[in-house]
């Protein structure tokens, strides 16, 4: 079995875009933090807890993410800490991004499922842009690979608008 990757770590929890940009970022500083400024050499978990103190977000989701990444992170050094992170960087400009659209904010939760849905559906290795677009309500609609893909109430509805007023004229007649 080959060794996971940092990114694949990473992606392990991280779904959306937003997010894997936000706690990549976060990592990147910790790192950079550990070695230059001062601290012994060494990515450890105590190290990465009193930055992410000092950064105010201890305890956060992405707090806990990035102690999680720990023993993958524990590669990291002074002297390999820029090369790694830009292949990270590279790594990330090659996962595919599916933009889905939503008719409002979700919870984390639901974009956990969201994107767990989309990873065993779509593909194992993507990110997923969210955006907000009331007019899918009832349901979504996405982009992957170019072609857009609507599965909102409304597009249920105009493809079916012969067959939703036949069902309405035979439900409102008279008996």
């Amino acid at each position: 079995m080959q060794t996971p990757t940092l990114l694949d770590v990473i992606l392990k929890n991280t779904y959306i875009k937003s997010d894997l940009f936000r706690r990549v970022g976060l990592l990147k500083e910790s790192l950079e933090h550990t070695f230059f400024s001062g601290h012994p050499h060494d990515a450890s978990q105590d190290l990465f807890r009193e930055f992410l103190r000092e950064k105010g977000v201890e305890g956060s989701e992405d707090a806990n993410m990035i102690l999680e990444w720990g023993d993958i992170a524990g590669g990291f050094t002074d002297g390999n800490i820029h090369e790694r992170l830009a292949n990270l960087d590279a790594e990330i400009k090659e996962i595919p991004t599916i933009i889905v659209y939503i008719p409002m904010l979700f919870g984390a939760q639901e974009y956990k499922r969201l994107g767990a849905w989309f990873r065993e559906q779509v593909s194992p290795r993507m990110v997923l842009d969210i955006k907000i677009d009331p007019s899918v309500a009832g349901g979504c609609a996405f982009v992957w690979k170019g072609i857009y893909h609507d599965f909102s109430f409304k597009n249920f509805m105009s493809k079916h608008e012969a067959e939703l007023k036949e069902a309405i004229r035979i439900y409102g007649r008279p008996s």
